[in-house]
């Protein structure tokens, strides 16, 4: 196996800047999402917290509506 293949396999996680960048919103919105239980999962390690790539997408696709009514 070579660098770049491992490079490759290794999980894309995303800081709490870049994700509050990618998902359009404040720092703080996340920070308040952490506490409060929505949003994207994320991984805390001590006091560092990350949010992998997949979980963002996952997210972002929950978020997905064909209109504005309500969802059941």
């Amino acid at each position: 196996m070579n660098a770049r293949s491992d490079n490759m396999n290794q999980a894309i996680n995303l800081t709490t800047l870049e994700t509050a960048s990618r998902l359009r919103i404040h720092i703080v919105t996340l920070a308040n999402w952490r506490v409060q239980g929505c949003g994207p999962s994320f991984i805390k390690l001590g006091r560092r917290v990350l949010y992998p790539l997949p979980q963002i997408e996952a997210y972002e696709k929950s978020a997905l509506r064909s209109n504005t009514a309500k969802t059941q």
